[in-house]
C-alpha cells in the first residue's frame, strides 16, 4: 500500500513539474512570436504605403483601450473598421505595457517614403511574469525587437 501511495505521490510531482515547465515555454514563445507578428504588421504597412498600394497610406494601431482585449491592426487611408487589412489580438496571457491601459497608439506611414507619423516603443508583457518583449519603430519606419 505504501508503493502504491509513494507511486502516486512521485508521479503526481513529475506532472505538475512537467505543467510548470510547459506553461513557462509557452509563455516565452507567445511572448516571442506576438512581438514578430507585430514586426511583421509594421513592415506589411510601410511597404503597403511606399507602393501606394489602393492609392492611399498605411498605418497600424496598436490598442490596449481594453488591457483585457489588448490587439494592433493594419489599416489603409484612415483608421476605421472598414479599412482593416489584418487584425492580431494578443494571446490571453499577454499583454501591452506600452501602450498603459486604456490607451492606443496610431502610427501611419507615408506614402513613397514609408517615414512614420511618430517613432515609438511598444511594449509587451506575460501576465504571469515579469517578462516583457520591446519593439521599436524607429524615425525611419523600421520594427525591430530586443
Amino acid at each position: 500500500m505504501i508503493e502504491v501511495l509513494m507511486t502516486i505521490a512521485v508521479a503526481a510531482t513529475i506532472a505538475a513539474a512537467a505543467g510548470i515547465t510547459y506553461m513557462r515555454a509557452y509563455r516565452i514563445t507567445a511572448l516571442k512570436n506576438a512581438a514578430e507578428e507585430i514586426v511583421t504588421g509594421i513592415r506589411f504597412a510601410q511597404q503597403r504605403s511606399m507602393s501606394q498600394e489602393q492609392g492611399l497610406g498605411w498605418g497600424i494601431n496598436i490598442n490596449n483601450t481594453d488591457a483585457s482585449n489588448p490587439y494592433f491592426d493594419v489599416f489603409s487611408g484612415t483608421y476605421a473598421p472598414a479599412n482593416i487589412a489584418y487584425h492580431y489580438a494578443l494571446p490571453n496571457v499577454l499583454g501591452f505595457q506600452s501602450p498603459g491601459s486604456g490607451f492606443n497608439v496610431e502610427i501611419n506611414f507615408a506614402k513613397v517614403t514609408g517615414i512614420p507619423s511618430t517613432s515609438t516603443v511598444i511594449i509587451l508583457i506575460n501576465r504571469g511574469s515579469p517578462k516583457t518583449k520591446t519593439v521599436t519603430i524607429n524615425e525611419f519606419g523600421g520594427g525591430s525587437t530586443d
